[in-house]
């Protein structure tokens, strides 16, 4: 379609509308291989043309639909493919190992001079300690956060912060504080990683990491393109 194409395939409407559909969504065992191949086919366009990527789930209801719905965005389209050309998306997650965190903070404050304390005293000391370890940590990987991104301002052009999702923690003892989308310009992707891990290194024993993964299509940070007027049919993207 004019400078660029449509990657589409045909569905089954029943598959994803009504009672079946609202079935369908609702089974993870249905919906995740669907994810996955839309994910697959994403990757494999972007690997060698720009792309603008569309919601898994994205449906037209026929060819006409479709063609319809790109005469009416046309320029923003091309604008957006143009744009996007040497751009990548990156998801940062910054995870804490917070027994190790709070273990390393008693540690250092424990290291204060205490010395005319009486031992009731220090048990006291240590014990109000222990109760504001979790606050203090959490409090301290927040503003390494800020610092990290300070550090990331000429790098990343666009940050946008995603919901946390109980499976970004690894483990019960690793817990992810955030999760943000990053665009950055292609060329610039190992300083990305770079800085990545030169922050791992300063601060693991601290109990703090960022996890990078990428590169994605630059799904966060598509324009509004109106999809839902063009949805409700058995055409999908």
């Amino acid at each position: 379609f004019g400078d660029f194409v449509a990657v589409v395939c045909d569905v089954r409407l029943s598959d994803w509308i009504g009672a079946g559909g609202e079935a369908n969504l609702a089974n993870l065992a249905w919906v995740a291989p669907r994810a996955l191949h839309h994910q697959s086919v994403l990757e494999q366009v972007m690997a060698g043309s720009p792309i603008l990527p569309m919601p898994v789930g994205t449906l037209f209801s026929s060819q006409e639909a479709l063609l319809l719905w790109l005469v009416q965005r046309y320029h923003r389209i091309v604008e957006f493919l143009i744009d996007i050309a040497d751009k990548e998306e990156w998801s940062l997650k910054l995870i804490l190992d917070a027994p190790r965190a709070e273990a390393q903070w008693l540690a250092a404050e424990q290291r204060q001079p205490a010395s005319a304390a009486s031992p009731g005293s220090r048990y006291l000391l240590e014990k109000k300690l222990r109760s504001e370890a979790t606050g203090r940590v959490r409090q301290l990987a927040r503003q390494t956060e800020a610092a990290l991104y300070e550090k990331l301002r000429g790098l990343v052009l666009m940050r946008q912060a995603r919901r946390l999702l109980p499976q970004h923690s690894p483990d019960a003892q690793h817990q992810a504080l955030s999760h943000s989308a990053l665009l950055i310009q292609a060329a610039r992707r190992e300083q990305l990683l770079a800085v990545a891990a030169e922050f791992n290194n300063s601060y693991q024993d601290a109990g703090l990491r960022v996890e990078l993964s990428g590169p994605w299509p630059a799904a966060t940070f598509v324009p509004s393109f109106s999809v839902d007027q063009a949805a409700g049919g058995g055409r999908g993207e």
